[in-house]
């Protein structure tokens, strides 16, 4: 390669630069692998708000029909449901979203609970169409939630992978962490 050099030290040279030549191949494959989890973590992120917004209207749904069956709905319940801000879902790995799915999960044991309660409500429509949307949802949350916890794990490993982890250092590019 450095033919006017002598043999060791052109030897050595081209070593390096065939080295300088990989790292930075490494380099780039690393920061296109990062980038293209960040796009997909923001996607699954997006799925995560719709699934739980559906989830929130159809429990409003089920608690409107319990009223209008005059079902009589124990106050902390319908507190709970007005305490829940829709907006926090946007973001999935918050310390108010992680909040909000819990509020949700225990809506729907309660919600689920008086159903049981109230056998009469089997024959109205649009208790069983939420009823079976939030089962629904359910079901598909936690298909997103597993996927999206996986791609957490190779966004993960690929921040922390060895020669460039300084890099996301420098830039304070943060681990996410797994719902």
């Amino acid at each position: 390669m450095f033919s006017y050099l002598d043999g060791w030290l052109n030897t050595l040279l081209t070593i390096l630069v065939i080295l300088a030549g990989i790292m930075i191949i490494l380099l780039i494959v690393d920061l296109i692998l990062v980038s293209m989890f960040h796009t997909i973590l923001s996607r699954h992120n997006k799925a995560m708000d719709v699934i739980l917004m559906t989830k929130y209207d159809n429990i409003k749904k089920v608690i409107a029909v319990f009223q209008d069956a005059n079902i009589k709905i124990d106050e902390k319940i319908i507190n709970t449901l007005g305490a829940i801000e829709p907006i926090t879902f946007k973001e999935q790995d918050t310390l108010q979203c992680k909040q909000a799915r819990e509020e949700l999960t225990y809506l729907r044991s309660e919600i689920f609970y008086l159903f049981r309660k109230n056998p009469t409500l089997e024959n109205n429509e649009q208790f069983v169409i939420a009823k079976n949307n939030i089962l629904e949802m359910d079901v598909v949350y936690r298909n997103t939630v597993a996927m999206y916890n996986a791609d957490v794990l190779g966004y993960n490993y690929w921040i922390r992978f060895l020669p460039y982890r300084w890099l996301f250092l420098l830039f304070k590019v943060k681990e996410k962490e797994i719902i």
